[in-house]
């Protein structure tokens, strides 16, 4: 287990003893050595140790390594990133990357780009008949694989996009470009994704998609790339 990997567990509040195990066994194969990181690679050792202590030998380790925690939106971007590269390059299961980036969802009024996850997860882990809809346009169960790597591919675009504070509550027509809150701002519903709902009130395209929607990130993005060119 690497840095990035123990330090967005624990801003996550899901690292437990063995993560810090593996961390400083990891940390010794890279002949990096001090008594804290003996003292937490020793597996008897951390096993007797109290939430607390492991934490001090921890930030003792980081010290004597002479790293030091970046702030939580770092370390929770920088995990978020990591987990979605691991995909990418297959050293990762998607289903089983999902599982660990739901682990964001909880965070996600205080970081709202979080939220790709949580619409995700929705779509992923709920059962669907033929008539539901599927917040992420597109998604099936046949092609779940590849649609979770085109988001994560597009989630690491965002993680370096100055996306407005507003963002995940508007939807955009891609016959006006305009930008807009629908009626249900924050709440994406069943009702809110269908057409007559999802209007454009400037032009009155039923082509219109939610920022919570992979597809209108897209747009989003395809659109402000041909504006920036």
């Amino acid at each position: 287990m690497n840095t990035i990997e123990l330090l967005g567990k624990k801003a996550l509040s899901v690292a437990f003893a063995h993560d810090y195990y593996a961390w400083a066994e990891e940390q010794l194969k890279y002949e990096h050595n001090s008594l804290a990181l003996q003292r937490l690679a020793d597996e008897w050792t951390i096993q007797q140790l109290s939430a607390d202590e492991i934490e001090d030998f921890f930030q003792q380790a980081l010290n004597d390594l002479a790293k030091s925690e970046p702030g939580e939106r770092q370390v929770l971007f920088d995990y978020a990133e990591y987990l979605c590269t691991q995909i990418l390059d297959n050293k990762l299961m998607p289903k089983a990357g999902i599982s660990l980036l739901e682990d964001f969802v909880s965070l996600r009024d205080r970081y709202p780009l979080f939220s790709v996850w949580s619409f995700l997860c929705i779509d992923i882990w709920s059962p669907h008949t033929e008539d539901q809809i599927y917040v992420n346009t597109g998604l099936t169960s046949e092609n779940s694989d590849a649609y979770i790597r085109d988001i994560c591919r597009q989630f690491i675009t965002l993680l370096h996009t100055d996306l407005p504070e507003d963002f995940f509550t508007k939807r955009l027509c891609v016959e006006c470009l305009n930008r807009y809150a629908p009626p249900t701002a924050e709440k994406y519903s069943e009702e809110e994704a269908r057409p007559n709902a999802a209007q454009c009130p400037h032009c009155q395209s039923e082509q219109t998609f939610s920022m919570n929607d992979y597809l209108g990130r897209k747009h989003h993005l395809e659109h402000t790339a041909a504006i920036a060119h």
